[in-house]
This record gives C-alpha cells, structure tokens and sequence, in this order.
C-alpha cells in the first residue's frame, strides 16, 4: 500500500543514514582536559577487562569448554557491539573511573566547550556524544580509544589471521592489518566521514589485536585450560599497551582542510596551557616515553608517498611556540611505569556489586516523523528499564526494556507496546531521552486512520509489528499490518512506514 515514490524516499534515506552511520565514530578533545587533575583509572579498566575475560571462561566452561577461537569470540563479545561499544559505556559510567568532563551537566556542555564547538547543525559528525577524557598510567585518552580497542582492535585480529593464513609473515601481516585501519580511518571511520583521521585510534586499534591474539596465543598466553577448565593464566594490564600516542593532544589527528580551519584557532587557545607545572610535567613525561611504534611507521611512509597527509603541521609545536622548546623524544623511550599489580583483588568484587546495585527507571521518549498512512505525525512515550543506581544517563546510558508509544499525525494515530535497545542521554532534562544517537526495537501496534488517509477506505483499524531503528538520530519504522474487523472492501494487508527524528 505504499506508493513506489514512497519506496524510494525511504530506501533513499536509509543509504543516507547508513552511509551517516560511519560518522558515528566518537570523536575526544584531550585539551579541555589539560589544567584538570584525574586519577589513574588503569586499576578499574584493567579490573573490568579481566572480568569479562573471566566471565567467558566460566560461560565456555558451562558449555562444554570450547576452542582458543571460542574464547577469543566469547571476549569480543562481551566487549564489543555496533558504533558504542560496552567497555567504552563502562567507563562513561563507572564511579571507579575519573573523567573531564565529569558525567552529567558538564558533559552535556561538553561539545560547545571543546575544540569541535564551531560545527555547524548540520555537521553530523558532531551529532554524537564527544567522549570523555581519562587517565591511563599517567597518560590521557579518550574513552574512545577503549572502543577502538575492543572493537576495531577485533578486526585488526581478524585482518592479522588472515594475512598469516596466506603465508605472510607475522610482521607483514601486522602491517597489513595496520594499513587495513588506516583505510578504515581514512573512510567511514574518519576522514571521509568527519575530516579527522585519528592517529591515536590506530594505536587503540593495534593494542586491541595484540591483546585479543596474547588471549590464547604466543609465547605468554592470558587465559589456558588446565585439568578440562579454562583460567586465567596472567591478568592483562592494559598499561603496557597505552603509550602517548593514545593522546589527541599530544598526537593530533591528521584533519581535512575544513575541519582544521575551524579546529586549528581552538587549539591555539589552550597554547598557553602548556606553562602550566601540571601540563609541562606531563608532556616531558611523554617524550620521555615517547618511540616510534608500527603505526607510526606506516603512516609515515604513506606520507612520504604522498597518500597520506604530512603529520608536520598537525603537531603541537607547528601550532604552539612553547611546545618547541620541550625536550626531543628520548632515544630509548622509557617503558611503561608498572607499580603493583594490574588491579587489587577486590575491585572485581566491587564492580560486581556496583552492577547489581539497580534500580528500577522510566524515561520519556520524542520522535517527529514523516509516515504513510499517518502523514505528519509526532509521538510521545516511555521506556522502562532496569540501571545501577550510579548511572547518571545526562552522560551516555545504554538502556533495554519494554517502551510504549502514542502517535498523532495528520490522517491517523498509531498506540504501540514493544521491547527496545536505546543508546541515549537525556541532556539536563534527566527523564526525557533528549539526544538517541542509535536505537532499535520490536513493537506491536494498532493503527487507527481517518478521513483523508491514503488507505481505501480511508478510515479504518489496522493492527501489526514494526521494527524501529534509529542511527545518528534518525529515524526508521517499518510494519506489516491487517485490518480489524475490515469489510469486503478492505485490503487483506498492508505496509506502513515512516522516517523521522527521536524514537
């Protein structure tokens, strides 16, 4: 019952929201960050990584054991999912980690605050949620990197593996891997998506393959299988990965001419920063940690091809003055500055007990539409979820559960009850899910037109199921429906549809 026109307005929309999709990377402005003190949240990260690792273990373990692969997929998992990744989520959220800005209404001012805030509305790239600044083992990163970690890090496994298969060396098949994130990085996941090629997500990215292969693999494996159960054999310790390079302000990205002619003055801003003890005593730290690591080389020597841009004046002393009179990277790069173990035993514990501790919430949702059969329409409804009560979802909040839906358009109304996945954050507002980056959901839905719909008759009750997807804000309904109680006249079936904002 839809018309073709309609067919490929929506097909249209959906290539353009999927294709917007790849801007959904994260983007992180370490610099807001630099006059701000924060702990080092190494104990807490390396605790929930080796959690999970643990956890699928013992799920492997109740099914029978497994292979190394198994528990390579089991792990990737449980930490990796589409566009916002759930170890990522964690640490926006986590009480154990320390961030700038701290979650809730200085996160919400994050963005217009930061070396992004000259996007323009329609800059999607900048639709999502700016990620936070944390400390690794006296480094800082975005929390991004934990996602290109988990996620991009799975891929670059998969590149290596591959490569190793057909019969290219281990170092060939690492920078085959690493050439693959780049082009990842120049496309949709960077430069063509948001004019910002990150040279720190590529370190994320490689840290990720190394530690999904140490899972089972190499000389010193994280987990092994002893007497028929798995266990794990070293906690990883994520501070032998982070470097410098992990930070945006250190290693700026490389940016399209666009994008830099708006960032560029931004960062010139915080040049004065750098007197500043706390900031000085840093960036000497990093340049005497600072070496030259595998991605590094590469995109060096696609520079010097002239397929990448020349990372000279995307760096702080082309930008700042102060910064050429720091010290020259050491030599011998110091290694990582390892005290105590990864994490203390107890933390495990209290990140369990931190999820377990929830609370029942609702939250309001929005959407705006343009729908066959209703027309214009717009729809109010909630979400009931379950949450750890030390969830403040003014910052990003992954949220599951039942929703429910009220539309009203033009030529008909809609009353929907399903079941949801919502990424969302609701702003200062705290019970309206204000900004929903991603989302998707199953509902059943009774429709009700009236005079002037495109349906014949125009007035009748339909009933059925529609999926919903929402992707950097945008909006997808699609349902099959059947008249209620319809005469002979009425159509045995039919499709409804819509495209919109919100969810």
């Amino acid at each position: 019952m839809i018309g073709r026109g309609s067919v490929r307005t929506a097909v249209l929309a959906a290539i353009l929201a999927a294709l917007a999709a790849g801007s959904a990377a994260l983007e992180t402005d370490q610099f807001a960050a630099w006059r701000k003190p924060l702990a080092d949240s190494a104990p807490a990260i390396n605790a929930k990584i080796n959690l999970e690792v643990q956890l699928a273990l013992d799920d492997l373990d109740r099914r029978g054991g497994g292979t190394c692969e198994d528990v390579a997929a089991m792990v990737r998992g449980r930490l990796e999912f589409e566009i916002f990744q759930p170890l990522e989520l964690w640490a926006v959220q986590s009480p154990l980690v320390e961030q700038s800005p701290t979650r809730g209404d200085e996160e919400a001012r994050y963005l217009h605050e930061s070396i992004y805030r000259r996007s323009r509305p329609w800059d999607i790239a900048m639709w999502m949620p700016l990620s936070p600044t944390i400390d690794v083992n006296g480094i800082r990163l975005g929390t991004d990197k934990l996602a290109h970690f988990a996620s991009s890090g799975w891929k670059y496994r998969n590149a290596y593996l591959r490569r190793l298969r057909r019969g290219e060396t281990p170092e060939q098949a690492s920078l085959g891997a690493i050439r693959w994130g780049i082009l990842e990085e120049r496309s949709i996941n960077g430069s063509l998506s948001s004019g910002i090629f990150s040279r720190s997500d590529l370190e994320a990215n490689y840290a990720g393959m190394r530690f999904y292969l140490a899972l089972c693999g190499g000389p010193d494996p994280i987990v092994e299988r002893t007497d028929g159960t798995w266990r794990i054999r070293r906690p990883y310790d994520i501070r032998t990965a982070v470097t410098p390079e992990w930070d945006e302000s250190y290693t700026l990205p490389l940016y399209r001419r666009g994008r830099w002619k708006k960032v560029r003055p931004e960062i010139a801003v915080s040049c004065g920063a750098i007197a500043d003890p706390e900031v000085w005593a840093r960036l000497e730290s990093y340049r005497r940690r600072d070496g030259t690591t595998p991605s590094e080389r590469v995109v060096d020597e696609l520079a010097r091809e002239g397929k990448l841009a020349d990372p000279a004046p995307f760096s702080l002393a082309a930008i700042c003055p102060q910064a050429a009179t720091l010290p020259p990277p050491a030599a011998r790069p110091e290694p990582a500055m390892l005290s105590g173990p990864p994490f203390p035993p107890e933390m495990s514990a209290a990140l369990l007990a931190i999820d377990r501790d929830r609370e029942r919430r609702a939250f309001g949702l929005w959407r705006v539409a343009v729908s066959y059969p209703l027309s214009a329409a717009g729809s109010l409804g909630a979400l009931v979820t379950s949450l750890p009560r030390t969830h403040d979802c003014r910052s990003l909040c992954e949220l599951r559960g039942m929703t429910v839906h009220l539309s009203a358009g033009l030529t008909g109304g809609e009353l929907a009850l399903g079941w949801a996945r919502v990424f969302a954050e609701t702003g200062a507002r705290r019970r309206l899910l204000a900004t929903v980056p991603l989302a998707y959901g199953v509902r059943g839905a009774l429709i009700r037109t009236w005079r002037h719909s495109p349906l014949d008759p125009a007035a009748q009750t339909l009933a059925g199921i529609e999926a919903a997807l929402t992707i950097t804000r945008v909006s997808f309904t699609l349902g099959a429906f059947v008249p209620v109680g319809g005469g002979p006249h009425h159509e045995r079936r039919a499709l409804a549809g819509s495209i919109g904002f919100g969810f």
